[in-house]
């Protein structure tokens, strides 16, 4: 495989299965119980500057505390260019909740931790100007955050572009439950960059519904069966049966080089390593119990065609597990091979606990590198970069000819007690082709 240079952008711990997949997977339940932490699903609170009207509501994911949400969907107003789905700039005040990892942290320090799409030099400008508060009021670099304090940030929003589909295809839709086919490089709901150009906004707008409870969040970069409750109470049950290690999951993914015979489980613990990147590895000493079942498919020389099972539910698991054991997934702009930091996670004896402050220093280098190759507005306008007519700032670049927006990782079945979901054969995409053959130039996925 040539890898695209200059992009922008250990040991293993294995287990061979003795008995086929399907019995070992009929009997890890109890593999589950142990393993039974699960993030909570959640939305940023976002608030739209021309303030449409408000209300209380619950929030659209399972934890239902009630929060202050106002309602701007009115304001996404969704455009098709280049063959992806893109939304019109528009002004919205962004408001977060302090973290426990934000109290007693200076707020600048915050936002240059937290925060990716922006650097130093613009957050001290904004700041500076008022476009950063605390509780509504002006904040200075060194302010310290207290518990129960809300961040708001006043900004011009360009979201990225996402894939296109229109309408999303819905796989299952009853009076309580949808069931949607999510394409790579669409996220799931509001977070981050991405506010209007997510899967429950773009929904409701298609199906005209005031609310939806998203089930499993599939990472952005990845495709597949996505479930979402049409209300709060479907939500709970089915992630209560999640929690309950009741229900299975199958993906399909495509890896780097020819995948062990197996099938092989990895128990590898996961911890984030950098918040700014939600970039995580493997930490034996403090990391959260993780595990995850693979079994290959098929091999054309190049790459591998996997079948994952994942037992616990942990963020990027199994894109991490596969790095770990030495097969990423082969187009990871993250965790893959032909990205500038790959280096930088190899060669690290994660048992070793005499390795321990060296892993951490490769591991931050990794993000600094990260950091590195991401483009922050400079403030020059004078620099020659395409800018917006309105605010001045960076335009968000499409993706480089031939590069997908997701990479090669696909939920295709979820399965439970009394009901199980699978994605349609005519969904999935090429690379998950035994006679796949686009793997010879690998291209990261766009970030």
């Amino acid at each position: 495989m040539r890898p695209i240079r200059n992009f922008r952008f250990g040991r293993l711990k294995l287990t061979i299965c003795t008995s086929p997949i399907e019995s070992f997977l009929s009997r890890h339940s109890s593999l589950q119980q142990s393993c039974q932490q699960y993030s909570t699903l959640g939305t940023s609170n976002l608030h739209h500057r021309t303030r449409p009207t408000s209300s209380t509501v619950t929030a659209n994911h399972v934890n239902t505390k009630k929060i202050r949400y106002i309602d701007d969907l009115s304001s996404a107003n969704y455009y098709f260019e280049n063959g992806l789905r893109k939304v019109k700039p528009y002004y919205f005040d962004y408001h977060a909740s302090a973290k426990d990892r934000w109290v007693n942290q200076p707020l600048l320090a915050v936002m240059n931790t937290e925060f990716r799409d922006r650097n130093d030099k613009y957050f001290r400008m904004a700041i500076e100007r008022g476009y950063i508060k605390i509780n509504g009021k002006q904040a200075t670099n060194d302010t310290l955050f207290r518990k129960g304090d809300t961040m708001s940030h006043s900004v011009h929003r360009h979201e990225p572009p996402a894939a296109a589909p229109d309408p999303i295809e819905l796989i299952h839709q009853d009076d309580d439950l949808l069931v949607i086919h999510k394409p790579g490089g669409l996220q799931a709901h509001p977070s981050g960059r991405y506010r209007h150009n997510t899967a429950v906004h773009i929904l409701r707008k298609q199906l005209n519904l005031p609310g939806l409870y998203p089930i499993n969040r599939l990472d952005r970069l990845t495709s597949g069966l996505m479930m979402i409750g049409l209300n709060s109470r479907k939500a709970q049950a089915m992630q209560q049966e999640m929690m309950a290690g009741s229900i299975e999951k199958e993906y399909l993914c495509r890896v780097d080089g020819e995948f062990p015979s197996g099938p092989i489980v990895c128990d590898a613990p996961l911890k984030t390593i950098g918040f700014k990147f939600s970039f995580q590895y493997v930490d034996f000493a403090s990391g959260k119990p993780s595990k995850t079942v693979f079994e290959r498919v098929s091999y054309n020389g190049r790459t591998s065609l996997v079948k994952c099972y994942p037992v616990t539910g942990r963020t990027h698991q199994l894109r991490v597990h596969l790095r770990y054991l030495g097969h990423p997934i082969a187009n990871d702009p993250v965790y893959g091979r032909y990205t500038p930091w790959s280096h930088l996670l190899d060669g690290v004896d994660l048992h070793n606990d005499s390795t321990t402050s060296s892993s951490s220093c490769r591991f931050a280098n990794v993000t600094d590198l990260m950091l590195e190759k991401t483009t922050f507005d400079t403030l020059d306008l004078t620099d020659g970069n395409p800018r917006c007519g309105e605010c001045h700032g960076l335009l968000v670049p499409d993706p480089l000819p031939g590069q997908e927006l997701g990479i090669w990782l696909h939920a295709q079945r979820y399965s439970g007690k009394h009901w199980s979901y699978t994605t349609n054969d005519k969904n999935l995409l090429p690379w998950t082709h035994t006679d796949f053959d686009g793997d010879r130039t690998i291209i990261p996925s766009y970030m």
